[in-house]
């Protein structure tokens, strides 16, 4: 199953089972398993059946079970829409192409499902807001708004319910993608917040070096001192002026 997975959803399986994937032998957590008392299905990567989470997985796979399991099916089966362009609008074929990231859209003949034209794309990161047309505009009740920026976007569907399911879904698509974005963030901050924490660890380690050095060096010129003053007074000599 594995293998079948892009080299991103490979390491985010493997850091999933290295940090809590247990079989689920027990729906109550043992003493022995506290950090990994939760329970539930990880669609993202095919366990449609429970298995045991750590809590901060678990947060993860609550929010994402949804999205995987329903709005990504939609998104990347695409479906018609009109889009509204400068002079006309036209027919179009909208879907999410999962591995680039991006919703995609070209013009397409509704009876023959013949595609013509260039590809255009809208990168997932770049949306800003998606909502339903206002309400004083024509076909309000069918009409979706992408927002990228300054820059909007409007398609049509084919019916009011079409148009609810693609708001929901590409809103589902920005929350997990903000999410794990805002994991990697995280990740990030602490692996700099670590990396500084060494950068501090050997400057505090070279500067007791350093004064142990000098203090080794004070030391040893103190001795001779006291030393030479020894011998002076020994052989009852006179200081250097």
């Amino acid at each position: 199953m594995a293998s079948a997975f892009p080299q991103k959803a490979k390491a985010g399986l493997c850091a999933l089972i290295s940090c809590c994937f247990q079989p689920s032998h027990s729906p109550e957590p043992t003493d022995e398993s506290i950090c990994s008392g939760n329970f539930d299905r990880v669609v993202k990567f095919g366990f449609v059946e429970p298995v045991r989470l750590c809590h901060n997985c678990a947060a993860t796979a609550k929010n994402e079970n949804g999205f995987y399991e329903k709005h990504l099916p939609l998104l990347e089966t695409g479906d018609l829409f009109s889009k509204y362009g400068l002079l006309r609008k036209r027919h179009v074929l909208l879907k999410f192409v999962r591995d680039k990231n991006f919703f995609q859209y070209q013009k397409v003949d509704p009876e023959s499902r013949a595609f013509e034209g260039e590809i255009k794309a809208i990168p997932l990161d770049n949306i800003t807001d998606v909502r339903g047309v206002d309400a004083s505009q024509d076909n309000a009740d069918v009409g979706i708004v992408i927002a990228v920026g300054d820059q909007t976007h409007r398609f049509d569907a084919t019916t009011a319910l079409k148009r609810e399911q693609w708001v929901e879904a590409i809103t589902s698509a920005r929350s997990v993608r903000g999410a794990l974005l805002a994991a990697e963030r995280e990740k990030r901050a602490k692996q700099v917040e670590k990396e500084n924490e060494e950068i501090r660890r050997m400057s505090e380690n070279l500067q007791k070096m350093e004064e142990r050095r000098t203090s080794f060096q004070e030391d040893r010129i103190r001795r001779r001192a006291e030393k030479r003053e020894q011998l002076r007074a020994k052989y009852n000599l006179a200081a250097a002026s």
